[in-house]
């Protein structure tokens, strides 16, 4: 296993928080429970996660709408902070938004147990590299302008390698 993250689940739901604590509870994984937008936010700045779960529908602000406000933050502390967006959503347009707005990652609600667990541990190797070694976070789709893609932006995503 690889080391222990803190782990930030930002959701309304109380039966999500329960199912998700239940999950990584094997992990060893610390989790911390934030029942929406605002409280999740100043959870982010006391406790300053290795990773976030977020839900991207919530009253008060989306998912979207926090997912900025946590890179400012982090990025203050010279952290990289990923972002894994929980989403019931089909829609491209909405997917798309989730990671513009600085998600990382994505996964569908109702979740996938083994999923979830294969893509933390990835993400922790990814955490590792990029803050032991202070390396910039990948550049993927995300940090394009709304799927208007350069004709540079897409020769960067199809051959990251040449640069």
């Amino acid at each position: 296993m690889g080391f222990i993250m803190k782990i930030l689940l930002i959701d309304d739901d109380r039966i999500f928080h329960i199912l998700i604590k239940e999950v990584l509870k094997p992990s060893g994984h610390k989790v911390f429970l934030a029942s929406g937008p605002h409280e999740g936010i100043a959870m982010f700045e006391d406790v300053m996660p290795d990773l976030v779960l977020l839900d991207v529908h919530m009253p008060e602000m989306s998912g979207c709408e926090v997912a900025p406000i946590l890179k400012d933050i982090a990025k203050t502390e010279d952290k990289f902070v990923p972002i894994i967006f929980f989403t019931s959503s089909n829609d491209d347009h909405e997917l798309v938004m989730c990671l513009d707005s600085g998600g990382d990652d994505l996964i569908n609600k109702p979740f996938n147990e083994n999923l979830l667990e294969v893509k933390l541990r990835v993400w922790e190797r990814n955490i590792k590299l990029i803050n032991e070694n202070k390396m910039p976070p990948p550049a993927g789709i995300s940090s394009c302008n709304h799927g208007n893609l350069s004709a540079e932006e897409l020769h960067d995503l199809l051959m990251p390698n040449n640069k």
